[in-house]
């Protein structure tokens, strides 16, 4: 046998199969439990233990291997000698769009290699905002806004979107539904249709609730409404709807008139007028003729009409009927008057008087003097207080009045603070009120408020009061009346009340009522009540036990679409009404059933005793037509305990007018916006001069009438284009002289714009899209800025011609971070520029702390 073969085979295995001392020349052992949770961005560290197996010395390094975005940070490693371990500890960066669900970490030294389950918890967040600048329209023309909805979570959402409007217009979103994957964005647009006319510009608002598995939100733009008018004549408007109305079998018509708004050109002097006929024969509601003036304007008031009367709030009660009243203040010192009578023969009584007062908000004094019924005057002298808001004193009195036991005295002590309000009030003497009696009372009121949605409230009222003719005692006798709540939030109430005569048919009442509420869908509640207790429906008889059961629930959705709903059962009876069995039922509900369609039902009816009682029907249709001017028809169908049904109907028509307003003689601001190129006019473009917008007309020519003088500023809106601009910088301040001023012209020209990306480069060389990363522009019209979005993508929007200086904020950068340098853009006429710019992490100092030796177990 050749002795040399033994070694041969030896040799040769060991070149084939490595031997296990070279093989292995580390272990690697997880130091801790298989499993950690973790949230998305959030930076967790992992011990490994790294021991040399090898026999000798040795440099081992490690390499951990991670998910697809994840990042590593790990120290530089160190010479092992023979079976030496050391502890080293991975830190790891999880990134906020990690994907939920469980991930392997593994960590490799020399072949060697362990590993760790990292659980990525669940985050679900959608997010809508507003994308771009508020839109304006010319009324009569179909808008467009943009919103970005943006999935910040870790988990796919399927969101629904549901989309409101203000002032009866109906927008609607290209789609219902959008699917978004973890990180990822989506524009929606939302299209609506304006009206046409209108004496002035109105806000239209638009919202938009994205709703998924997670939280939902809403995000809201307003819409501004430019009425389409051109050049604006010199005088104003005054609005005003005028209302024609008939019954359902044409017997006869009613005519309404409402106007309200400024009668000048700085708004300081405002009108409001309200105004109608009897309702015709045979309509439903039956209304009586009314009408009422009021004119407000600086330090003074005035009203006429149909209203309700009174000079002092304490002890003279005062009266509805038809009069005038007026005030005026002349720094310290103010006075007013006001007479009233019956016009309709109700036997109420007429009044007359006035008041003089001197002071100021803090603190006054003055003198009334009242006349009823041409009876003799009644002075009273009256003093108020105002320390602050927790504390404010009112007192009230006179040295004597005819008819009366005692001189009338009043007064009256409140405040509020965040966590409490309280009330007191005395009243003795009081001047009679119509039904004879007094108005005698003290009463005492406090309301807590601890927080967390709880509030603890009391009151005591004692007193006279001669509108309760029902017990005689109650002229004479003082009455009592106590109540008692506890309320959290709209969840939860109690009430005890002990109190007088609620009603003629429920006398003295003296019950304990309880209240739970449970939410259901989109915020609303729905709340169940119960009351138990006893009344006593006149003086002297027995008192009768009663309980009331009941069901309602309001709810409020996103289209618009309001239901309230209420169901109720009532046992024992109250008052004259004794040992009823009563059921009531009223279903409300308000609908658009299409664009600037509304529909309107409201239903109630009562069983006693297994009889129907009263019930009622109302239903009514109303549509918004272009212009402003709206149509509406409404019934109503009311059964009593008979059983037979009454019927009636009502047609109306609303068409808004304008009073025309006697001009100031200023002519005001003309302006006109033109094309460069051409010197032609440009038509339909939004203006503004300060508040008030107009529209150019078909030549580039606004005007602007009633203007005061001084200087006022002068712009065309973003909305005239998003891809035309102005060749000069915005406001231009224009002066008005003597009602006039000179004409401006504005060039608009077609704007170019800059896109970009903003990227991160990390260590590993791998270019990472960059959001929120905020862009600073200097050029032709000042500072402009951009920010990027999920997609590390920017676009400038509409720029003025010209070279333009490009750079990334540094405030916008994480710590340490820097972007490259600055760049120049030269920015043509319908052109997009694009730039990039990469963020890099700066190198930071390392400074010594503190040494020491790390001995491992």
């Amino acid at each position: 046998m050749n002795p040399f073969r033994p070694i041969v085979l030896t040799l040769g295995l060991c070149a084939l199969l490595p031997c296990a001392a070279e093989a292995q020349r580390a272990r690697v052992e997880r130091r801790g439990p298989v499993r950690t949770e973790a949230t998305p961005g959030q930076a967790i560290t992992l011990p490994f233990r790294v021991t040399n197996v090898s026999g000798g010395s040795a440099l081992l390094a490690g390499q951990p291997s991670l998910p697809a975005g994840w990042r590593a940070t790990t120290g530089d490693p160190r010479e092992l000698a023979a079976g030496e371990a050391e502890l080293r500890l991975v830190g790891v960066r999880i990134p906020a769009s990690a994907a939920a669900g469980t991930h392997a970490v593994r960590y490799t030294v020399a072949g060697s290699v362990d590993s760790v389950l990292v659980v990525v918890a669940q985050r679900r967040s959608v997010i809508v905002a507003p994308e771009g600048a508020a839109p304006m329209v010319v009324g009569g023309d179909e808008y467009a806004v943009r919103f970005r909805l943006s999935n910040r979570g870790n988990v796919a959402e399927r969101v629904t979107l549901a989309v409101r409007g203000d002032r009866n217009i109906t927008p609607r979103a290209e789609t219902g539904t959008v699917d978004l994957a973890p990180g990822a964005e989506q524009v929606v647009v939302i299209r609506g249709a304006t009206p046409r006319g209108g004496p002035s510009s109105l806000r239209h608002q638009v919202s938009l609730t994205a709703a998924s598995g997670a939280p939902s939100a809403t995000a809201r733009t307003m819409v501004t409404i430019v009425p389409r008018g051109g050049r604006v004549r010199g005088g104003r408007r005054l609005p005003v709807e005028l209302r024609l109305l008939t019954s359902d079998s044409l017997n006869g018509a009613g005519v309404a008139i409402a106007a309200a708004g400024p009668l000048d050109a700085a708004g300081r002097v405002r009108l409001a007028l309200d105004a109608r006929t009897a309702d015709p024969a045979g309509t439903p509601y039956a209304r009586r003729d009314e009408a009422r003036m009021r004119l407000d304007a600086p330090g003074m008031a005035l009203r006429l009409g149909d209203d309700f009367y009174s000079l002092s709030r304490l002890t003279e009660p005062g009266t509805y009927g038809f009069g005038g009243a007026g005030s005026v203040r002349r720094g310290w010192l103010s006075a007013g008057g006001m007479a009233v009578r019956d016009r309709r023969g109700e036997g109420r009584p007429g009044a007359a008087g006035g008041y003089l007062r001197a002071g100021s908000d803090r603190a006054r004094a003055g003198v009334n003097a009242v006349s009823a019924d041409g009876r003799a005057v009644r002075w009273t002298v009256d003093a108020a207080l105002r320390v602050n808001a927790a504390l404010n004193a009112e007192l009230e009195a006179a040295p004597a009045m005819a008819n009366a036991a005692a001189p009338p005295r009043a007064g009256r002590l409140w405040g509020a603070g965040r966590m409490y309000s309280y009330e007191l009030l005395h009243v003795r003497g009081a001047i009679p009120a119509p039904g004879g009696g007094s108005r005698d009372q003290d009463a005492a009121s406090l309301v807590l408020r601890p927080g967390a949605g709880l509030s603890l409230s009391g009151s005591v009222r004692r007193g006279r009061d001669g509108f309760w003719i029902t017990d005689t005692d109650s002229l004479t006798a003082f009455r009592t009346t106590r109540r008692a709540s506890l309320a959290w939030g709209r969840r939860l109430s109690l009430e005890y009340r002990d109190a007088a005569a609620d009603t003629a048919s429920y006398g003295d009442v003296r019950s304990v009522r309880g209240r739970i509420g449970v939410p259901i869908l989109h915020r609303n509640w729905i709340h169940a009540t119960y009351e138990r207790g006893e009344a006593v429906p006149l003086a002297g008889l027995r008192a009768t036990p009663f309980q009331i059961a009941g069901m309602q629930s309001i709810m409020a959705l996103r289209d618009g679409t309001y239901v309230s709903a209420t169901i109720q059962r009532r046992d024992g009876g109250i008052g004259l009404l004794a040992n009823q069995r009563e059921w009531s039922a009223s279903l409300s509900a308000n609908a658009p059933i299409m664009a600037g369609t509304w529909l309107r039902i409201s239903a109630d009816a009562r069983r006693a005793d297994g009889r129907p009682r009263d019930s009622r029907v109302t239903l009514s249709l109303e549509r918004v037509l272009g212009g402003g001017h709206r149509v509406a028809m409404r019934g109503v169908a009311d059964s009593r305990t008979d059983g037979r049904w009454t019927r009636g109907g009502v047609l109306e028509y609303a068409l808004p007018i304008g009073i025309p307003l006697p001009s100031s003689g200023t002519q005001g601001v003309v302006a006109r916006v033109v094309d460069p190129a051409t010197e032609a006019g440009i038509p339909d473009v939004v203006v503004r001069l300060g508040d008030r917008l107009a529209v150019t007309d078909r030549n580039g020519f606004v005007g602007f009438g009633d203007v005061p003088d001084g200087e006022h500023a002068l712009r065309v809106e973003p909305g005239a284009g998003p891809e035309r601009v102005a060749d000069r910088d915005l406001p231009i301040l224009v002066a008005v002289q003597g009602g006039r001023a000179e004409p401006v012209q504005v060039a608009l020209q077609t704007a170019g714009r800059v896109t970009g990306v903003v990227t991160q480069v990390g260590p590993d060389s791998v270019a990472m899209p960059m959001a929120n990363v905020l862009l600073e522009l200097t050029g032709p019209g000042g500072v402009r800025h951009a920010r990027t979005g999920g997609d590390g993508r920017f676009d400038t929007g509409a720029l003025r011609p010209g070279w333009w200086r490009v750079r990334v904020a540094p405030s916008s950068l994480p710590r340490h971070h820097a972007a490259s340098a600055e760049q120049i853009v030269s920015v043509q006429p319908g052109s997009s520029e694009p730039v990039r710019f990469r963020v890099f992490e700066r190198e930071r100092p390392v400074q010594m702390i503190q040494s020491g030796d790390l001995t491992l177990p």
